[in-house]
This record gives structure tokens, C-alpha cells and sequence, in this order.
């Protein structure tokens, strides 16, 4: 992460972080259900998420694309999955992607948290291939 964003990768690593979670609570939202009220705590400068597991990856076909046509930003955003218990009565899961260019994050929200190992705490963040995302 250094090499992308300089001696302040910290921060800037976890703005990036932040971006996703707004995102992942922009697409609840839209879809109706209610934002879980951890997001609110992180986007306001919480050091980690717990119930949000993030991935980097980069996307083979994508990047094929990119080296034929040269620079393409395109952003796309992958189907959302997600999990509704009727005892409790609200989304318990979530899950999706995004990509821009030829590099995303795969994220899954848990109601119940899980234990993460988030990228952004980490100097040089891991950069999977999409074909082998490890489980989440």
C-alpha cells in the first residue's frame, strides 16, 4: 500500500476501506434494509470493522481487456447476495464486489461479526486473483 499511497498509506489505506462500507451501506439502504449501526462508527474514524471481511483481487479477463484497449477505468459493481432471518427479522449477510479497472474488493458483511484480517492494515496488502478468493 505504501508503493500506491506514499508515506501516509495508513490513512489513506482505510479511506479506501471506508469507501467500500459506504458503498456496502448505500446498497442495503437502497434495497431497504437498515444500515448496521457499526458502519456509521467506522465511517466516522473506528480503526476497524469487525463485521466486514474485504479482499483485494484482481480480475484476469478485466486486465486482458485493460492491456488490449489500454487504460480503462470502468467501474463495475457484482450482484448482491444476501440473507434474511425471518426470526430475527432483518438482513443477517451481505455480500458483492466492486471493480474498477481491473482491480476490486470482495467484501462480506456478517450481523454477528466475524473475525476479519482486514487489508488495510497492512503495509503490502495481499492481491488475489479473482479465480482464487480465499473463503470467506
Amino acid at each position: 500500500m505504501a508503493s500506491i499511497y506514499g508515506g501516509d498509506w495508513p490513512a489513506s489505506t482505510v479511506d479506501l476501506a471506508r469507501y467500500v462500507v459506504k458503498h456496502i451501506g448505500c446498497r442495503m439502504e437502497a434495497d431497504g434494509f437498515a444500515v448496521p449501526p457499526e458502519f456509521a462508527s467506522f465511517l466516522d474514524g473506528g480503526e476497524i470493522l469487525g463485521s466486514v471481511q474485504m479482499v483485494i483481487f484482481k480480475d484476469r479477463d478485466a486486465w486482458k481487456v485493460q492491456r488490449e484497449l489500454g487504460s480503462v477505468s470502468a467501474v463495475a459493481i457484482g450482484p448482491g447476495l444476501g440473507a434474511v432471518s425471518p426470526r430475527l427479522g432483518r438482513l443477517t449477510c451481505f455480500s458483492s464486489s466492486i471493480i474498477i479497472g481491473y482491480i476490486g474488493i470482495f467484501y462480506r458483511w456478517q450481523f454477528e461479526g466475524v473475525e476479519t484480517d482486514p487489508f488495510y492494515r497492512y503495509r503490502k496488502a495481499r492481491l488475489h486473483w479473482r479465480s482464487r478468493l480465499p473463503a470467506m
